[in-house]
């Protein structure tokens, strides 16, 4: 079960962006190192322009 986090911008992008990130990484996962289907463990994270 592979963990993946991603750190984003804050404000950068829109939350339909976000999610389309997180699914289209799930579907990779998927397809390239065959992680079972209802595995998903992802962090998203959001950091201000100053960090």
């Amino acid at each position: 079960m592979p963990l993946v986090c991603m750190d984003v911008v804050e404000g950068r992008r829109t939350p339909e962006q976000l999610r389309l990130m997180a699914d289209t990484v799930q579907e990779v996962m998927l397809d390239v190192i065959t992680t079972p289907p209802r595995d998903r463990y992802q962090i998203g994270t959001e950091h201000p322009p100053s960090n």
